[in-house]
């Protein structure tokens, strides 16, 4: 398999999962702006104040962000991962995700500001771009990269170093069902030690925007929501968000694993 296979194959797999999670990713990310309600309170104003197509919101923009990322990033991991050394699947899984990831970074930035609108903020992605550029010029589709990419390296560093390590040592020979334990139990600890980040991220996006003030900084971020969260502000929206990551990485290598094969008969 070279280079280009890996990339379509990752492109196909991210669309699959993406899509069959896009509700519960759209309400954990208003979860975080909006701790006031709980998730059954945001499902339910969700499906009331707009309809049940509204829990797709952003998931375009999301697939257009993810499918580009996800086939970047398998494709550069199996690349750097066959000119390392075995030992090295944690390096590789963080160099391909910090190089996905940058790569795609403004659209995240965009998807990140259209989805949580509980009032149809914007009434398309163009005047939402506008938005941006009017604000904050193209700096403004970049905020929290810099949390974001030191958040990306122990995130994917971990569920690639776990799950081909754990997937090479009990299950040999590939059973895509054995597999699903083991890229859950990757995903989860990949969530655990990165999550902070993605809260701060998502916060920054909306810096002077929707209640929030204006952050001048990660730090005056962090204390102006600890003091009235505390630590739990980190993980603001933690279970949601290993609902949806836990079954969209299931299916995201369970896909790459099974076209991976066909494609090498």
């Amino acid at each position: 398999m070279g280079f280009i296979e890996d990339f379509y194959i990752g492109g196909i797999a991210g669309i699959v999962s993406k899509t069959a999670l896009a509700p519960i990713e759209r309400i954990r990310m208003m979860r975080i702006n909006y701790p006031q309600m709980n998730f059954s309170q945001l499902s339910k104003h969700i499906y009331f104040n707009d309809n049940i197509l509204s829990f797709f919101k952003g998931n375009l923009l999301n697939c257009i962000r993810f499918v580009p990322q996800n086939a970047l990033q398998m494709s550069i991991f199996q690349f750097s991962n066959n000119f390392t050394d075995k030992k090295h699947i944690f390096l590789s899984g963080c160099f391909a995700g910090v190089c996905s990831y940058g790569f795609v970074y403004p659209l995240e930035t965009i998807r990140t500001k259209y989805s949580i609108g509980l009032n149809n903020n914007y009434s398309s992605t163009k005047q939402l771009c506008q938005y941006i550029f009017k604000n904050d010029g193209i700096y403004g589709f970049y905020k929290g990269i810099g949390i974001s990419l030191i958040g990306i390296i122990p995130f994917q560093g971990t569920i690639f170093y776990l799950y081909y390590s754990l997937k090479n040592k009990y299950n040999p020979n590939n059973n895509k069902f054995i597999n699903i334990p083991i890229s859950s139990f990757a995903t989860i600890c990949g969530i655990l030690t990165s999550y902070p980040s993605e809260v701060i991220k998502r916060k920054y996006h909306v810096s002077g925007e929707i209640g929030n003030k204006i952050y001048t900084s990660y730090i005056d971020l962090i204390k102006t929501n600890m003091k009235v969260d505390g630590f739990k502000f980190f993980y603001r929206g933690c279970l949601p968000y290993i609902l949806k990551a836990v079954p969209s990485n299931i299916i995201n290598f369970f896909i790459f694993e099974l076209l991976l094969e066909i494609s090498n008969k």
